[in-house]
């Protein structure tokens, strides 16, 4: 069997891990992602912690790119919530910039990262 050759070679399939290799697949590079676990989304799937912080400082948005568009695509699956600062939890993204704290679900974060690899061309092992 001939050996494949690869542009990019990402190892860990956390969710910086996947976004890397969306980032460099979506940019024509032939990018293989290698994960030991059977599904990617790291700490964040794996280990109970699918939380999102940090793309504001509560007034303006300072994190854009495919993390925002995971958490779009994850409220477009109905499947992310906002904990806001009463601490009380709402069902969809605000319109305009997310400068909050986001929490989902394992499977579903799994999903949709599952989804937008296969969409970028990435191949995985």
């Amino acid at each position: 069997m001939p050996l494949k050759k690869y542009d990019v070679i990402v190892v860990g399939a956390g969710v910086a891990g996947c976004c890397a290799a969306i980032a460099s697949a979506e940019m024509g590079r032939r990018t293989l992602l290698i994960e030991q676990e059977a599904c990617p989304g790291g700490v964040a799937v794996n280990c109970g912690c699918p939380s999102f912080m940090g793309f504001g400082d509560g007034r303006r948005q300072a994190v854009g790119g495919i993390g925002e568009r995971l958490l779009r695509r994850l409220d477009a699956m109905g499947a992310i919530a906002e904990v806001n600062p009463q601490h009380r939890i709402t069902s969809h993204l605000p319109e305009g910039p997310l400068t909050g704290t986001y929490t989902t679900t394992e499977p579903l974060l799994a999903l949709c990262l599952n989804r937008m690899l296969e969409k970028a061309g990435v191949e995985r092992s």
